[in-house]
């Protein structure tokens, strides 16, 4: 497991959901289960997402985005 793809999955998820329930079929995928997974493995990271690699500050980056839609 990468760095940060606890981070990806929990977004990841979350925009799935968010998708669901926009289109009005949120019966179709609850992902209320796996949300919480990757909430409580992030949580286990700790503030441990620090990274001068490239890539990785990129993926931290795209992922501040995702969740920045998310809450419009």
């Amino acid at each position: 497991m990468g760095q940060h793809d606890p981070l990806d999955g929990f977004v990841t998820y979350s925009e799935l959901q968010s998708a669901a329930v926009v289109i009005g079929k949120s019966s179709l995928s609850d992902l209320k289960h796996e949300i919480a997974d990757t909430a409580e493995i992030c949580r286990g990271m700790g503030k441990n997402l620090a990274t001068d690699d490239p890539l990785g500050i990129g993926g931290l980056l795209f992922d501040a985005s995702r969740i920045a839609q998310l809450m419009i």
